[in-house]
């Protein structure tokens, strides 16, 4: 593996991604971001100012500040995040989506299945090509799913638009809204 390593003065960076493969992105405590490759051609990283740009035409693994925000434009394969406490925000992800202990998302576009664990903030998602998991989030709004729905542990709010399989739920406590199932 090839790493790359770019080091910050701020702790709260903006993290701009695109990715051609698959990416695995985790919360550190370090003020550096480091992207680690099979080849070091496969991923340029830009700083500019408190802004990060990486693409990634391969797989690659992230390791990015625990404060920062992530905003991915495109991911062509699956990503997984986790540890991330600021604001995630994803355009599309053609594979799968796991999210796992972090603050906030907004997604618009999953090809695959939506995981999403342990979030201390709302998580907003408008289209899930497959199924959707969900578990200990507080509030999530959800417009429109492909496969069925396990939605375990939701404190505050749930609102689901459409589901094409089945819906499964436990604990779900506050404002529940399911239609169209």
């Amino acid at each position: 593996m090839m790493s790359d390593t770019i080091k910050l003065e701020r702790e709260d960076p903006i993290i701009h991604i695109k990715a051609y493969g698959g990416v695995q992105i985790q919360g550190v405590e370090q003020l550096e971001v480091q992207c680690e490759t099979h080849s070091p051609l496969l991923a340029t990283l830009v700083k500019e100012g408190d802004h990060v740009y990486i693409t990634a035409n391969a797989a690659c693994q992230l390791k990015i500040p625990q404060k920062a925000s992530i905003k991915i434009e495109k991911a062509m394969g699956s990503v997984k995040i986790s540890g991330i406490m600021n604001d995630i925000k994803i355009e599309k992800v053609l594979g799968n989506l796991v999210l796992n202990d972090i603050g906030s998302a907004h997604i618009e576009k999953i090809g695959g299945n939506f995981s999403v664990r342990f979030t201390t903030g709302k998580v907003l998602v408008e289209k899930v090509a497959g199924k959707l998991t969900v578990e200990k989030v507080p509030v999530l709004y959800c417009q429109k799913v492909g496969g069925s729905c396990i939605v375990k542990d939701v404190s505050d709010e749930f609102d689901l638009e459409k589901a094409g399989g089945s819906f499964s739920g436990q604990t779900l406590r506050g404002n529940i809204s399911v239609e169209n199932i």
